[in-house]
């Protein structure tokens, strides 16, 4: 028997195929550890539950193997190396009081999302035939399109009860909201004979340890903060597109020569994943502002609802749209 297997998903939500998942681990090792991705994000419909909320879920399929049950919540980190890492140091942390611990994997290849299971050859793993054809992002949507929760097979009893209960929650109501727009929005684009992919730009704007952010005023994303930025114009480049966006919701008092004069890199972020609205692709331009010189007033316009300077220490992930935070945080490696 194997002292430790791991099971990695982001359980949203924690549904019967992955229960089976987490039986099979309790009959083959002493100990499950499960890793919970896309942690310590902002709520939205691909992520609507907390780490932390998904614990207590799991915990109570499971009441009578709770201390054999070990959690750990890690972020998405886009980098396939890091996040290897992050899982690694997870498990290391959990196992390190066990002398040579034995340590499994366990999953089910479903699709091509599942190539993760390959990235950990030290590992046995424990291939799972998936028999219970099952799909979270069905099951939200049907839970954020407002069906009755009793429509909704695949799931535990506690986790519909549980499900009730969030029903009656603010942020039910907020999610509700957002699963329309974004429903309407993929609805628009129903007829185009192929999937649109969109170009979008972002700006990060960064002046003595800050960064110029706003806070956008509609769905998706209400009340988060992001980069200043947007869908690029049929007549635009890239750059001169970055440039409107950023004027245009920032109101920056700058001279666009200036703004010019201070960009130091750009970068592609193109993620399949990384915006609920369909593949976005967006490029992003770093300005970094001499430090001499007066912080520029700003004011929200356009989608954004405002427009302000954030200390960079002061920023956290949970408060941003989609992959902002990791934006911000990669564009500003290697900077001085």
């Amino acid at each position: 028997m194997l002292d430790f297997v791991v099971f990695i998903g982001r359980f949203q939500p924690f549904h019967q195929a992955h229960q089976l998942i987490v039986e099979a681990a309790l009959q083959q090792a002493k100990n499950v550890i499960l890793i919970m991705g896309s942690a310590h994000c902002a709520r939205s419909i691909r992520n609507p539950w907390t780490a932390q909320e998904r614990r207590e879920m799991i915990q109570a399929v499971f009441p009578d193997d709770v201390a054999r049950l070990h959690f750990y919540a890690i972020e998405d980190r886009y980098n396939d190396a890091l996040w290897v890492q992050d899982v690694q140091q997870a498990v290391q942390q959990i196992t390190q009081h066990t002398a040579q611990a034995k340590i499994g994997m366990i999953g089910c290849f479903k699709d091509q999302t599942s190539y993760y299971l390959t990235l950990f050859p030290n590992w046995h793993f424990i291939n799972i035939k998936q028999t219970l054809l099952l799909n979270a992002t069905d099951l939200r949507n049907l839970y954020f399109g407002k069906q009755t929760i009793a429509a909704q097979s695949g799931l535990p009893a506690v986790i519909e009860d549980y499900l009730k209960q969030f029903m009656q929650t603010p942020a039910y109501k907020e999610l509700t909201y957002e699963a329309q727009y974004i429903q309407s929005y993929k609805d628009s684009w129903k007829s185009s004979p192929f999937p649109p992919i969109f170009v979008t730009v972002d700006c990060v704007v960064l002046h003595q340890n800050k960064v110029l952010l706003i806070e956008r005023k509609d769905y998706p994303g209400k009340g988060l903060m992001a980069l200043p930025g947007g869908f690029i114009e049929v007549s635009e480049t890239l750059q001169q597109s970055a440039v409107r966006e950023l004027y245009e919701e920032t109101q920056v008092d700058l001279p666009v020569q200036t703004l010019l004069m201070s960009l130091r890199h750009s970068k592609v972020f193109d993620h399949p994943l990384r915006s609920m609205r369909g593949r976005t692709i967006t490029h992003v331009f770093c300005f970094q502002l001499p430090d001499d010189m007066p912080t520029p007033n700003v004011q929200g316009g356009d989608d954004a609802a405002k427009a302000l300077w954030c200390s960079m220490d002061d920023l956290k992930m949970d408060t941003f749209f989609e992959d902002h935070y990791h934006i911000v945080q990669t564009m500003c490696q290697g900077l001085s």
